[in-house]
């Protein structure tokens, strides 16, 4: 119990770590991206310690993260990568047999994602720093502090 727990909370600080330094490159585009290689470290170790097993989000190619990947990556850290095929996602613009589909719906039962006018995700679209930063306090439990304390950023 003890090794997954800190498995959980490992993990949950590189994905936060990886996520946020691409989602704060997205949100400029004056800014280059960092090199892959700065990171690479970081992304073996997810790797290694199976945390991007089964997903479809490329790491090494250093291209700016989209919503589906960024919430494939948080949905696969809650759920200790126990996703279940669905034949539903809940929005209009995310197919349930895509790759995504899956952490999608997971994410949206769980309650860290709303979508877009509540029937869209846009998954395809670069997630903003605001985004990801609201996807990563409500999946870890800091909805209603966020909410009481002026919302998110």
């Amino acid at each position: 119990m003890r090794h997954k727990i800190f498995k959980q909370l490992f993990t949950g600080v590189l994905v936060l770590a990886i996520a946020l330094q691409a989602v704060s490159f997205a949100a400029s585009a004056e800014e280059e991206a960092p090199s892959v290689a700065e990171y690479i470290n970081e992304v073996d170790t997810l790797i290694n310690i199976g945390v991007l097993d089964g997903l479809t989000v490329d790491m090494y190619s250093g291209k700016n993260i989209t919503r589906s990947e960024f919430v494939q990556l948080v949905t696969n850290v809650l759920l200790d990568g126990k996703i279940i095929n669905t034949t539903d996602t809940g929005f209009n613009d995310v197919d349930a047999s895509s790759a995504s589909g899956k952490f999608i719906y997971a994410a949206k039962q769980l309650g860290i994602i709303n979508g877009e006018n509540g029937s869209s995700f846009n998954p395809t679209r670069d997630i903003t720093g605001d985004e990801a930063y609201k996807i990563l306090a409500v999946a870890m439990g800091y909805e209603e502090y966020a909410k009481e304390n002026g919302g998110y950023p």
